[in-house]
């Protein structure tokens, strides 16, 4: 036989079998205990549901308060946990986060500002000593029942391996695969960008050009 737990034992229902009115009391009493313990069990498989699922993924939820400040977990990730509690009482912009320039952040806090949703805040973290990787984060206000502003609430993701698989193919795409070197597409794309220059800075820009033969019987 189930133990029941404390909540269980103080609405447990009441075994009393009457006609009068104080039995359709009762009766009402159980109907109401059942109703709550169907409630719980739900919640209780749906709490279980989505912690299965996030152990699952290295997404995770976050939290701001109407200061911007973190109540969640932002930095955390089951791969890579960061010191326990340091992103707490914090906004976003205080933390150790790379490759975001004042005036994105700038931007970014005017988003907040407006209280607007926002999508695909990309940063890098160095998550242990000369490693660094990529997260991308979303977010969406979070308004009261009286329409009050209370903060943002989001999920982030890992996205190191899908830089590192955009950085693979644009390397591809302007590199030689067997010298490394830049080849026809990375020149054209590097002399334009001269020439823009080039007529802004009313300067000249030359091209210097060489040409190995039969280079092909070397490779």
């Amino acid at each position: 036989m189930r133990r029941m737990t404390a909540g269980e034992e103080a609405f447990a229902p009441i075994a009393v079998r009457r006609d009068d009115e104080i039995g359709q009391l009762v009766d009402s009493f159980n109907r109401l205990v059942t109703e709550r313990q169907r409630t719980e069990q739900a919640l209780r498989a749906s709490e279980t549901r989505y912690q299965d699922l996030t152990s699952m993924s290295s997404d995770w939820l976050w939290e701001q308060d109407a200061q911007f400040s973190l109540f969640g977990d932002v930095l955390r990730t089951l791969r890579h946990p960061p010191e326990p509690g340091q992103d707490l009482g914090k906004t976003r912009w205080e933390l150790p986060i790379l490759g975001v320039t004042e005036a994105q952040w700038e931007a970014h806090r005017q988003v907040l500002e407006r209280h607007e949703p926002f999508k695909d805040l990309v940063y890098q973290i160095e998550t242990e000593p000369g490693q660094l990787r990529w997260f991308s984060i979303n977010g969406n206000p979070v308004f009261g029942p009286q329409g009050e502003f209370l903060g943002y609430r989001g999920v982030g993701t890992d996205i190191t391996e899908r830089k590192a698989a955009e950085q693979q193919i644009e390397y591809l795409a302007y590199r030689d695969t067997l010298t490394g070197l830049p080849n026809r597409l990375l020149l054209n794309d590097r002399f334009d960008q001269a020439k823009a220059y080039a007529d802004r800075s009313r300067t000249k820009v030359a091209l210097l050009f060489l040409d190995l033969d039969n280079f092909q019987d070397y490779q």
